[in-house]
């Protein structure tokens, strides 16, 4: 579980079950944990991406959660997350650039293509994280990158 103030913790299946927690008839929780206790209630919830807006003892706390294969997708390196840190964009895994999609100066939208890299001979299209401006790019079509290693920036 990760939390948007960067804290990550691991609550097995097993851990879980042992929680003492309580749904209140108004549709929140009350939870004791190692002998304090919590008040909880879901204020978003995005099911798809697993991110929750909880309030916590009347702090604001976002969450993601992770399951044993969201966690293993991250590791292999295939994970969204991976190919974004802030405007930088990098890639998620080693491979060959097959072909670049945009050039410096163009406006860009979240999702849209990037470039083209070919990895295990599968073409994995790279997506803009975020809106932006492309401000530099720093590989060129033919060339082979690793995992992690900077493609491009947006502004």
């Amino acid at each position: 579980m990760d939390t948007a103030d960067g804290l990550s913790f691991m609550i097995s299946s097993s851990e879980l079950d042992k929680l003492d927690i309580i749904e209140n008839q108004d549709g929140t929780f009350h939870l004791i944990y190692e002998n304090k206790s919590y008040n909880i209630e879901l204020l978003e919830a995005d099911y798809l991406n697993k991110i929750y807006i909880l309030n916590i003892n009347e702090k604001e706390i976002s969450v993601s959660l992770k399951d044993e294969l969201d966690m293993a997708i991250e590791k292999m390196g295939f994970s969204k997350k991976a190919a974004e840190i802030g405007g930088e964009v990098v890639s998620p895994m080693p491979g060959l650039v097959i072909r670049m999609e945009v050039n410096i100066g163009d406006t860009v939208k979240k999702d849209d293509k990037l470039l083209i890299l070919e990895a295990m001979k599968m073409e994995n299209i790279i997506k803009a994280p975020v809106d932006g401006v492309v401000e530099k790019i720093v590989v060129k079509e033919g060339e082979t990158v690793s995992k992690k290693q900077l493609l491009l920036v947006l502004n």
